[in-house]
C-alpha cells in the first residue's frame, strides 16, 4: 500500500480481505477498526502504509476511519506514548513501547492536510479533511509553511453562510436566502511555477458538510470566474501550466459558492 503501486481494486480487495477475514479459523482479524495489525489489535509501527495506499485511492472514508482509530486508541491517554500494539478494549493488555508509532497522527494529520500524489504528481490541498472541520461558523483550517517538494506553502479555509450580495459576481448571481461558501486563501511559492513545480499541477479540495457535499457549483479565483472545477470531487483544479506568478497572487483569494 505505501508503495502506491495498486490499483484502486487492488487497494480495495485488501483492505475489504484484511477488514473481514484471515485465511484461518482463528477468531482473529488482520484488521481492527480500520487499523492494520493482529489478534485484534491495532499496530502502530506498520500503520503508515495503509493510511497512504488508502489515500492514494482517494478512499477518504476508510482512511478517516483509520487516522481517527488510531488517534483514539492506541496512544496512551494524555501523552504521545505508543505501544507496539493496543486492543481498542483497554482491560486487554497492550504490548511494549514502540518510538516508530508516535508519529502515526501528525503523519496522517499533514497527509489530510496537504498531500503529494506518488504517481500524478499532484500536490493535494486539504484532500482528507473532516467535513465538520468545514461547518459555517467554524474556526478556520490554517495550515503555515507546510513541506512540500516544491516548496513551502500555507493555506487558509474558511465556510460561511453568506448574504448573496456579499459575494455575487458573474459566475454567482446575486437570489434570496443565504449561500454556503468556502473562502480560501493559497499562498505558494515561485518554485510552483515552471519546471520546479510539481507536474500534476495542484488541486484544492473543499470537503464541505454532508449538505453541501458534491453540490459544489461556481468559485472565483482573484474575483475572477473559475471554470475548473469537478463537483462530484469537490475540487478546484489548477493545471501546472496554469501556475504562474500572476496566478499565485490570484490564488490568495479563491471563493467557492455550494448549492
Amino acid at each position: 500500500m505505501y508503495s502506491g503501486l495498486l490499483t484502486a481494486q487492488q487497494a480495495d480487495d485488501l483492505f475489504t480481505h484484511l477488514s473481514y477475514g484471515n485465511e484461518s479459523a482463528l477468531v482473529t482479524r488482520p484488521m481492527t477498526l480500520g487499523c492494520s495489525g493482529y489478534n485484534n489489535k491495532q499496530t502502530t509501527y506498520t500503520a503508515y502504509g495503509m493510511a497512504y495506499g488508502l489515500l492514494v485511492h482517494d478512499m477518504i472514508e476508510r482512511f478517516l476511519l483509520h487516522f481517527f482509530g488510531m488517534s483514539a486508541h492506541t496512544y496512551t491517554r494524555g501523552t504521545w506514548t505508543t505501544p507496539e500494539a493496543a486492543h481498542p478494549d483497554r482491560d486487554v493488555g497492550s504490548t511494549d513501547y514502540v518510538a516508530a508509532g508516535v508519529h502515526t497522527a501528525p503523519t496522517y494529520l499533514k497527509w489530510a492536510l496537504l498531500f503529494e500524489d506518488p504517481n500524478t504528481l499532484c500536490v493535494w490541498v486539504g484532500k482528507a479533511l473532516p467535513r465538520e472541520w468545514l461547518s459555517p461558523g467554524a474556526l478556520p483550517v490554517s495550515v503555515s509553511n507546510a513541506t512540500t517538494r516544491y516548496g513551502r506553502i500555507s493555506f487558509t479555509m474558511t465556510a460561511a453562510e453568506e448574504a448573496p450580495q456579499a459575494i455575487a459576481t458573474t459566475a454567482t448571481p446575486a437570489h434570496s436566502g443565504t449561500v454556503y461558501t468556502i473562502r480560501v486563501k493559497l499562498s505558494l511559492p515561485a518554485s510552483y511555477v515552471g519546471a520546479t513545480g510539481p507536474a500534476g499541477g495542484v488541486r484544492v479540495r473543499l470537503r464541505a458538510p454532508v449538505a453541501h457535499a458534491g453540490s459544489l457549483s461556481a468559485v472565483t479565483v482573484g474575483g475572477k470566474p473559475w471554470s475548473a472545477i469537478d463537483a462530484k470531487e469537490e475540487t478546484i483544479i489548477f493545471k501546472p501550466e496554469e501556475l504562474t506568478i500572476a496566478r499565485l497572487e490570484e490564488m490568495q483569494t479563491i471563493i467557492a459558492t455550494f448549492g
